[in-house]
C-alpha cells in the first residue's frame, strides 16, 4: 500500500507570476505612492484654481459694487431755499395754535421770528434734498430793552418738499422741524399781517 505525504503540499511554490519576481510588492507600492502624490497634487492644484477663482469674484463683485454707486454731488451755490415764502410753525403745532415761540417766517433772503432775524449769507446744495447754509442772525436789541447780539452759524437743512424743512447745526446740536401753514388758518393777528412785500 503506497503512502501519499502531505507535507511537500505544504510548501507548495508561488504559481502567481508577480511572486516570482523579486521585489514585486515594493514596486506595486511605490506606484500606489506616486498615484496618491499625483492626486493630491490635482487636489491642491483645484484648490487654488477654487481660491484663485474666489479672488478674482470678489473682485469682480466689489468692482461692479464701486460701478454701481453713484458719486455723491459736488456742492454748488444756490441763490435760495426752494421753500414756499410765509409762515412756518413748528411740526409738533397745529397752524391754529401758532404763538411767538413756534412761528417763524421765512423770506427769499432769510427768516425770522418775533425776537430774531436771519439772513442767509450762503448756500449749497450738497444733495438732492439738503442745503449747507451760512446765517447771520441779530436777535434782541433797544427794542426789546437788551443788547442786540449777532451770529454767524452754519446750519444744514434738510428740504424733502417745499412745504417741510428741518434745520441742524454743522457742528452738531440738535434739529428743529417747521412746516408751512396758510396765513388764513393762523390765529390773530397773523392771518390778518401784509407780509407780501417780505415774500416776493
Amino acid at each position: 500500500m503506497r503512502y501519499l505525504s502531505l507535507l511537500p503540499a505544504l510548501a507548495l511554490p508561488c504559481l502567481v507570476a508577480a511572486c516570482d519576481a523579486p521585489g514585486a510588492d515594493a514596486t506595486a507600492n511605490t506606484g500606489n505612492m506616486a498615484n496618491e502624490m499625483n492626486m493630491a497634487a490635482a487636489n491642491t492644484a483645484a484648490g487654488n484654481m477654487t481660491a484663485g477663482n474666489a479672488v478674482v469674484a470678489n473682485d469682480a463683485n466689489e468692482a461692479t459694487a464701486n460701478e454701481a454707486a453713484p458719486p455723491a454731488p459736488e456742492p454748488r451755490k444756490v441763490g435760495t431755499l426752494p421753500l414756499t415764502r410765509g409762515f412756518y410753525v413748528d411740526s409738533g403745532t397745529p397752524c391754529g395754535e401758532a404763538s411767538n415761540a413756534t412761528l417763524m417766517l421765512v423770506r427769499r433772503d432769510g427768516y425770522g421770528g418775533s425776537r430774531y432775524a436771519c439772513d442767509f449769507r450762503s448756500i449749497e446744495q450738497t444733495g438732492p434734498q439738503t442745503y449747507r447754509v451760512t446765517e447771520r442772525c441779530s436777535s434782541g436789541g433797544e427794542a426789546w430793552g437788551s443788547a442786540e447780539e449777532v451770529e454767524t452759524t452754519t446750519y444744514l437743512w434738510q428740504i424733502p418738499d417745499a412745504t417741510h424743512f428741518s434745520r441742524a447745526p454743522a457742528d452738531g446740536g440738535e434739529a428743529m422741524a417747521a412746516r408751512f401753514c396758510p396765513q388764513a388758518r393762523l390765529p390773530d393777528p397773523w392771518n390778518t399781517n401784509d407780509i407780501s412785500d417780505l415774500t416776493k
